[in-house]
C-alpha cells in the first residue's frame, strides 16, 4: 500500500486513472471557508510512485475522468459545464457546455463523444469541438407553467463498455418513484425500464440512485442507493443483488450515507465500494457474497479507481492511496 502526500488542504473529491495506466489525477473538494490551493489537481506517476506529484489548475474541478486518448482531464465545474484540462499540460482548459448545470457525464468508448446529463441530456463531439442534440426515446422534456419538464433525467449515467448502450435514472415530475432506463446509443432507442423505485424510500430528498456503473463485460448494472448498493441484470433491468457495505452510518446525520463510491474491478470478478468508515467493501459478481474488507485507516474512502493493470486507487480522506493487485 501507498499513500501520496499531495499536500491537500481538504479532501480529497474524485481520483481518476489514465486508460494506460501511468497517471493518477486526484482533486481537493472545494469547501466553504477552506482556503483552496492555487492548483486543486495532483498527478502522480503510478510508474515512479516515488516521484513528487505535478499540479494542474482544476478551477472547481468534482468529478474527474480521463479522455479516452489520455490526453486532457475532464471535470466537471460549479454549474460551468465540463472543463478540458490537456494532460500532463501546459495549455489552457476549455470549458464545454457552458453554461449548464451538469450532474454527471461519461466519455463514450470506441467513439469521439461526450454524453452528459444535467435535467436533460446533452453532447459532445470532440472531433469537431461542437455541441449535439441527444434524443433518448420515452423521456419528454417539455415544461409546465412553472419550467419544470415532464422527465428529469439525473444524477448518474452510464455507457456500457462497447459504448452502444447507455442507462440513466429518470425522475418522473410529480411521481413519487424513479426508475433505471437504458437505450441504444447514438440511436436512442428505448431498451428497458426497472421496476419503479419509491422516491420515499429516502424521506431527506437524496435521488433514489447516485452513480451507476457498467461491469466490464456489461453483463450487470451497479449503483448505490440510500445505505446499500442495488445490482442489476443490465438487459432487462431486474433486480439481482442488494449489498450492504461495512460503512458507518451517522446517527446524529442520517443522510450521511454509508456507501460513498464504487467500481468493479477490472477483471470484472468484483465489485468494491468505498465507504464511510474508511473500508473498501468487495462481493463476489458471480455469488455476489461480501468478501474481504480493506481498511483505509482514514474517516471516509470518496472516490475509487482502477488501472487497467489491476491496481486499486482509492481517494482515502486527504490523500490518495494505491495498492497492488495482490494486496486486494
Amino acid at each position: 500500500m501507498h499513500k501520496l502526500d499531495g499536500n491537500f488542504t481538504a479532501t480529497i473529491g474524485a481520483v481518476a486513472v489514465s486508460p494506460d495506466g501511468r497517471w493518477l489525477a486526484a482533486n481537493q473538494t472545494d469547501i466553504p471557508f477552506i482556503k483552496k490551493p492555487k492548483h486543486a489537481i495532483r498527478w502522480w506517476d503510478l510508474h515512479d510512485l516515488n516521484k513528487p506529484p505535478e499540479p494542474l489548475v482544476g478551477k472547481d474541478s468534482n468529478s474527474m475522468v480521463f479522455s479516452p486518448g489520455g490526453d486532457f482531464l475532464a471535470y466537471l465545474g460549479a454549474a460551468d459545464g465540463i472543463g478540458f484540462e490537456p494532460f500532463p499540460g501546459p495549455g489552457r482548459v476549455k470549458r464545454v457546455l457552458a453554461n449548464n448545470f451538469i450532474h454527471s457525464y461519461s466519455f463514450v468508448p470506441n467513439s469521439s463523444t461526450l454524453l452528459a446529463a444535467g435535467n436533460v441530456p446533452f453532447g459532445w463531439d470532440l472531433a469537431s469541438n461542437k455541441a449535439f442534440p441527444v434524443v433518448l426515446e420515452g423521456l419528454d422534456f417539455s415544461t409546465d407553467a412553472e419550467g419544470l419538464p415532464y422527465h428529469l433525467l439525473m444524477p448518474t449515467i452510464a455507457v456500457r463498455g462497447d459504448g452502444a448502450v447507455v442507462a440513466g435514472h429518470v425522475t418522473v415530475k410529480l411521481a413519487q418513484t424513479t426508475s433505471l432506463w437504458t437505450w441504444t446509443f447514438p440511436a436512442g432507442k428505448k431498451l428497458a425500464e426497472s421496476k419503479p423505485m419509491p422516491r420515499d424510500n429516502d424521506p431527506w430528498g437524496l435521488p433514489a440512485v447516485r452513480r451507476l456503473v457498467y461491469s466490464p463485460d456489461g453483463r450487470f448494472l451497479a449503483g448505490m442507493r440510500m445505505h446499500d448498493l442495488v445490482v442489476w441484470d443490465a438487459e432487462t433491468l431486474a433486480e439481482l443483488a442488494t449489498l450492504t457495505p461495512s460503512g458507518v452510518r451517522d446517527k446524529h446525520h442520517p443522510r450521511a450515507v454509508s456507501a460513498l463510491c464504487l467500481a468493479f474491478t477490472p477483471d470484472g470478478q468484483r465489485l468494491a465500494a468505498g465507504c464511510r468508515g474508511g473500508k473498501i467493501s468487495f462481493w463476489s459478481t458471480a455469488t455476489w457474497k461480501k468478501g474481504c474488507d480493506v481498511d483505509c485507516s482514514c474517516a471516509f474512502v470518496s472516490s475509487l479507481a482502477f488501472s487497467c493493470d489491476g491496481r486499486m486507487i482509492a481517494g482515502a480522506e486527504f490523500c490518495p492511496v494505491v495498492w497492488e493487485r495482490a494486496e486486494y
